[in-house]
């Protein structure tokens, strides 16, 4: 199993890009070289395609949370399909970009780091979460294969619940 790092897919909104090469500087910068957006995104490859990239690797999903991105479906259709990923918990991270964008409409649940009140800060926390959930050099087969054994755990106790409940019945 080789060592790398993980692919991580910036959500944004049509002609936002320029904050996501903002967010993409600083987390090269941190370390991590697989960053893709719709700005990175090649002639003859495909949005859904990149962002599916990271959902498929159980890479972090950072949302860019402007007023227009909480209104597209783009983003909501990435936030929920990185919600939907069977073994691994989704991560997605999100920077409230704007103080009146509608975060929560998407229901994190999550902690947001306030980007419009404190960029440094935001970014600061945005990091140290990503190097603590997503740690560089990481064996990702290693950790995909543990995510399956745990599920596989989780399985075999209800299973386990159930059928013992069974029989006091």
């Amino acid at each position: 199993m080789s060592e790398r790092n993980w692919h991580i897919y910036i959500v944004h909104a049509k002609q936002e890009e320029k904050l996501a090469e903002k967010l993409e500087k600083d987390i090269r910068e941190a370390g991590y070289e697989e960053i893709a957006h719709r700005g990175t995104v090649m002639v003859g490859e495909g949005y859904i395609a990149e962002a599916s990239k990271a959902l498929s690797t159980g890479g972090p999903v950072i949302l860019c949370g402007t007023c227009k991105a909480m209104g597209s479906n783009w983003v909501e259709l990435i936030v929920n399909a990185a919600r939907d990923r069977t073994f691994d918990e989704p991560r997605i991270f999100c920077l409230q970009m704007e103080e009146d964008a509608n975060v929560n409409r998407l229901n994190f649940g999550e902690c947001i780091a306030l980007y419009w009140q404190n960029p440094a800060k935001a970014i600061e926390d945005l990091i140290a979460a990503l190097k603590k959930h997503y740690p560089l050099n990481t064996n990702i087969g290693k950790i995909h294969f543990m995510s399956y054994l745990f599920a596989l755990a989780l399985i075999c106790c209800k299973i386990s619940r159930h059928c013992f409940q069974l029989s006091l019945h």
